[in-house]
């Protein structure tokens, strides 16, 4: 059976789109104008003119890989696997792991002749991308030229921390998953017949689980929907863009999902979606590629939880005590610094809104509330700290009337223009000679050297802003009437 019989067997009609390959040329070095032809893999193109708000296509229930779907499919094997893979406590693990293990069994079957209710997936199976045609970083190489790129970027550290990661779940799930087989038994341990369910095929599974999972309930609460997490045959082939030529839509009344058009589009056009306000980090370490001048572009930092006079076993107490406070106040422990912008384009009102203009915009408000936490005298701030029920508002009000607000804000741009130096050292010290391995590589490298390209030209171009604005801002504080008092204060 083809995909598209898969399709038409669940009533998929296939009048207004078609599928096939999308590519596409970029330019690699502006001064020769060499470009490479980027494989973007399946894309959806119009079948036809389109009309705004026009359905282009419905993917019914039955054609959805869901939790709930694959429990239903009559492998005695997965029915065991299901039992061992339970995790009451955690529904969203409990559904990412069930359609691992749908993935896993179906993917199985694709290479096989055995039968099972698995085995109408296989068409699915056989357009999905190959373990070597994935380009999200923890596919890469240890001691590859992309692993040393990465470095200063902070996707190095999110690879390693993923791969340690699923190395340990796969381990907790090995013997879970070893009741997986083509023909429904369990699996043998015997040299001749080994685990179709090996670390790499869970690494497969995986990647292919998050760069094309869809959260039903992040568009509807409904009373139909057994499961959140969805994969969604067709509309998975759908690429990103910033300015998407359709969007989907959850029916909540049949837990169907369709694609409509945002705008009149031409016949052969590729129908893009937007995978959301992502920077190329998430876009590489998620989905393998990365968009040139992204506008939601930023370089993250994890909380810099100091002390101002802290040493030893007393500055773990108090990052551990700063943590407390950043999850009181619904911040995520993360400094995120955008691209700049103009002052028209700032928001002014509130103490946060005056700060955020200081800072271009560099800074979002829960960036400016996790760098001020971070950096506090904790001595200043006991009510804060002991506050059972803290509420943003009540810290934005000490934040506002704090006397040395001057000098705690000092410690933040001090502090960042640090991180920030630091992460430019980084990037400079593992810069290729001239980028020739861009030039010099070919295939799956190329590519992936010049999405790496424009992720590090991006966070280069930020770093710079903020080292440059950092420095002018900590330059300014250090001069201003509190701070030169209570600086020359604490020197006597």
């Amino acid at each position: 059976m083809e995909f598209t019989d898969f399709l038409a067997t669940h009533g998929v009609n296939l009048e207004h789109v078609q599928f096939h390959p999308s590519h596409e040329s970029n330019e690699l070095q502006e001064s020769d104008k060499t470009s490479t032809v980027i494989d973007k893999g399946m894309g959806l193109f119009a079948n036809g003119s389109l009309r705004t708000d026009q359905l282009i296509v419905r993917i019914p229930p039955s054609c959805l890989m869901s939790a709930a779907s694959v429990a239903q499919w009559k492998n005695p094997g997965l029915v065991k696997c299901i039992e061992a893979l339970r995790c009451e406590d955690n529904m969203k693990a409990h559904e990412r792991r069930v359609i691992l293990a749908g993935l896993i069994l179906a993917s199985a079957l694709s290479e096989s002749d055995e039968s099972s209710d698995a085995v109408e997936w296989v068409p699915y199976m056989r357009v999905l991308p190959s373990l070597d045609s994935i380009n999200t970083p923890v596919m890469y190489e240890e001691g590859s030229l992309e692993l040393r790129l990465l470095s200063g970027t902070g996707v190095d550290a999110s690879r390693a921390a993923k791969l340690n990661k699923l190395q340990r779940e796969f381990n907790e799930l090995k013997h879970s998953f070893s009741f997986l087989d083509a023909r429904g038994k369990e699996l043998a341990v015997k040299d001749a017949e080994p685990s179709s369910v090996t670390f790499d095929r869970f690494l497969w599974a995986d990647a292919v689980f998050w760069s094309r999972v869809i959260s039903f309930k992040s568009a509807h609460e409904s009373k139909h929907l057994n499961s959140d997490l969805h994969m969604v045959p067709l509309i998975d082939f759908a690429n990103h863009s910033e300015t998407p030529e359709m969007h989907w839509r959850v029916d909540p009344s049949d837990a169907s999902i369709s694609l409509f058009t945002t705008r009149d589009v031409p016949n052969a056009t590729e129908l893009h979606i937007s995978y959301g306000e992502k920077p190329n980090s998430e876009l590489l370490f998620i989905h393998g590629f990365t968009i040139r001048d992204n506008v939601h572009d930023c370089v993250v930092f994890q909380a810099p939880v100091v002390e101002a006079f802290g040493e030893g076993d007393e500055d773990a107490f108090v990052a551990q005590v700063k943590m407390h406070v950043m999850q009181s106040l619904g911040v995520a422990p993360l400094v995120r610094l955008k691209r700049g912008l103009d002052q028209e384009g700032v928001a002014k009102d509130g103490f946060l809104g005056r700060l955020i203009l200081e800072t271009c915009g560099i800074l979002d408000e829960d960036s400016l509330l996790v760098m001020m936490v971070s950096v506090l005298d904790l001595s200043d701030f006991a009510s804060l700290v002991e506050s059972e029920e803290l509420q943003r508002e009540d810290a934005l009000e000490m934040f506002s009337s704090y006397s040395l607000l001057d000098v705690l804000l000092l410690r933040v741009w001090t502090v960042l223009l640090d991180l920030v130096e630091s992460r430019l050292q980084e990037l400079s010290e593992s810069e290729a000679p001239e980028e020739v391995g861009i030039q010099q590589e070919g295939g799956m490298t190329r590519q992936r050297l010049q999405f790496i390209k424009i992720l590090r030209e991006g966070h280069y171009k930020i770093l710079t802003e903020a080292y440059e604005l950092m420095g002018n801002l900590q330059a300014e504080y250090s001069q201003r009437e509190d701070v030169v008092r209570y600086l020359t204060e604490m020197g006597q």
